[in-house]
Parts: structure tokens; C-alpha cells; sequence
């Protein structure tokens, strides 16, 4: 899409699960759940590039400008790191698992560190460079869904139910955490009884934290399922939440 609001439709033959953008927005990539191809699509052209990297039903795809690999993340917890090269050559570096199926990839603020969270609820840090792996264990019984780390990298946000209250059906609870420790630092529940969150975001002002509730929720006669936090200058969330508008309107 064009900042003049045109876009250039790029066939690539199949239905993409993720999408990921280079920082000066020449060059995209994707995956598609059922091929085991990376693609790369040359924005000014549309030329579209295939490589064949190994990736079993790939999920999510993210790119790291300060190394300049591509992470990709398989449905089965897979995860596979390749360099960047050129249009049409992508060497594997890693390949490893994180175990438990794959719900949720994030990236530091620097590219150099990786975020998955599984079916199991755990999260999982990673090295881009050299792929160890480290399990991060909070305080709290929490089943994660979502993750999203501060621009230091000392602080994860967390979304996920909170097993101690219920574990049929838990409610919704948003943590800031210890990103080494995983101590809890603060968490904020839903005052609605929503038991699913589907995604966490921080604004690039890092002053307010998005959250997917993952299910419709009802308010009056909106339906919506984005949740805003403010954050303080230290990156604190504030004392409540608050439902987004399904058709908000940009001025």
C-alpha cells in the first residue's frame, strides 16, 4: 500500500499466515501455513522469490535488522533462523524446537532476542545469534497466550489467563514481568469475565500497551476485542483499562 492509499496486488499462490517488512520497506517477506517456502516479495517490482528453508507448517515470520536474519515459526514449535542474502538465497543457520505447539513470537526491540510463547503456556527466550534457548518461569500461575517485550528488554508484557482464580476457565490477566527472572512486577485483570486473549502490541510511542481479547466482547451496542493500557515514562500500566470502539475514529 502506497502513502497515497493505492496498492499493487501480489499473487503468491497462497493464503499467507504472517507477514514481515524490512525496516526501509523494500523488501517483504512471508509464509504460508501449508508450504515449506520462505518468500520474499521485491516491493517496487512485485517480483516474488522462493526459498525452500525447511519450515514445517510456518505460522510466523519475523525479521531482525541488526543481524539480518529472518525467524520463522512453526505450528508444531519449530523455529528456524536464516541469514538474509539475497532475493533468492537464504542459508539456514538454526533449527531447533522450543516444544509444545506455537501460539505467540515476539522480537527485542534490537532484534537480537526472541519471545515464544506455546500451547503449554510457557515462554521461551532465544538467542538470534547462537539459539540458546531459556525457559522463563513466572511467579505467577499464569497460562501465557501473548507476549510483548519493553524497549529495554528488561520488562515483558504478558497476556493470558490466570490459572489460580480458575482453570476451566480463567480470566484474562495482563502481567509486566522480570524478563530475566519472570517475577511479577504488576498485573492487571479484566473487570469484564473475558477467559482469552489472542495478542499484545506496544505503540511505537511506548506509551500505551494493545491487547486482543481473541473473543467479541459486548459493550451497549459496540462489539469490540481491543483493550488499551496506558503506560507511564517508566513503562507502568495504569490503574484501569480501557475497551477500544470497534470503528474508532483517526483524526
Amino acid at each position: 500500500v502506497k502513502p497515497d492509499g493505492s496498492m499493487t496486488l501480489v499473487d503468491i499462490g497462497c493464503s499467507p499466515s504472517s507477514v514481515a517488512i524490512s525496516p526501509d520497506g523494500s523488501n517483504g517477506w512471508t509464509v504460508c501455513q501449508d508450504l515449506p517456502l520462505l518468500m520474499n516479495i521485491e516491493v517496487a517490482t512485485g517480483q516474488v522469490a522462493l526459498a525452500d528453508v525447511g519450515a514445517v507448517n510456518p505460522v510466523k515470520i519475523a525479521y531482525s535488522a541488526s543481524t539480518q536474519r529472518l525467524i520463522i515459526a512453526g505450528a508444531a514449535g519449530q523455529i528456524v533462523i536464516t541469514s538474509v542474502t539475497s532475493l533468492d538465497d537464504y542459508q539456514v543457520i538454526h533449527d531447533f524446537s522450543v516444544g509444545g505447539t506455537f501460539s505467540a513470537l515476539a522480537l527485542s526491540s534490537d532484534g537480537r532476542v526472541g519471545f515464544v510463547v506455546t500451547d503449554r503456556g510457557a515462554i521461551n527466550s532465544f538467542s538470534v545469534k547462537t539459539a540458546a534457548l531459556k525457559t522463563i518461569n513466572l511467579d505467577m500461575d499464569i497460562y501465557s497466550t501473548a507476549v510483548a517485550p519493553s524497549p529495554s528488554g528488561r520488562v515483558l508484557y504478558v497476556a493470558g489467563g490466570d490459572m489460580s482464580v480458575s482453570e476451566s476457565s480463567p480470566p484474562s490477566v495482563v502481567l509486566a514481568v522480570d524478563a530475566t527472572t519472570g517475577a511479577t512486577l504488576q498485573d492487571k485483570e479484566l473487570s469484564l469475565a473475558v477467559s482469552a486473549f489472542g495478542a499484545i502490541s506496544l505503540a511505537a510511542c511506548h506509551r500505551a500497551l494493545y491487547v486482543g481479547s481473541g473473543i467479541p466482547v459486548i459493550l451497549g451496542q459496540e462489539q469490540t476485542g481491543l483493550i488499551e493500557y496506558a503506560l507511564d515514562a517508566f513503562g507502568a500500566m495504569g490503574t484501569g483499562s480501557s475497551f477500544l470502539p470497534s470503528d474508532p475514529t483517526v483524526s
